[in-house]
């Protein structure tokens, strides 16, 4: 009976421990958003973690209303040391989606990390990936999409 007591008290502080070390090998990621207009709509921020999911399927999203200061912070927590890229639009009328003119240009500001810029599209995942292996404060300004 001693022994499976101790096993269990052992394994379970062993589990706290791992559970812990894990947590600190997590990182934040800061991102603050210079917009063009301030006031009206919100603000949509994706993290993405690969090409494939580039501009298609966000990891992790964060919407914000967007007040007349013209600048706005979004936090995102324990994330995983990995290569990450981040997507923000101004979503002018607040219908949670990118409007897009007659040939697909963005008709809402964006941005992406890095302060990437496409020619003749978005510009890729390898343009605005960064790593993240400590907390890090990235700035994306938006403007119009060229």
């Amino acid at each position: 009976m001693i022994g499976r007591t101790l096993f269990v008290a052992i394994t379970s502080v062993s589990f706290v421990v791992l559970s812990f070390a894990e947590a600190k090998n997590t990182h934040d990621l800061t991102v603050t958003c210079i917009l063009p207009r301030s006031g009206g709509g919100k603000a949509i921020l994706s993290l993405f973690d690969s090409e494939e999911n580039f501009l298609k399927q966000p990891i992790a999203s964060q919407t914000k209303q967007v007040d007349k200061s013209g600048k706005l912070v979004f936090i995102l927590q324990n994330l995983s040391p990995k290569v990450y890229a981040v997507s923000v639009i101004h979503d002018l009328d607040s219908d949670g989606e990118l409007d897009t003119g007659f040939l697909g240009i963005p008709s809402e500001p964006v941005g992406m990390s890095n302060n990437a810029k496409g020619r003749f599209g978005p510009p890729s995942f390898k343009q605005c990936s960064f790593e993240l292996n400590a907390d890090l404060n990235i700035e994306i300004t938006l403007g119009k999409a060229k």
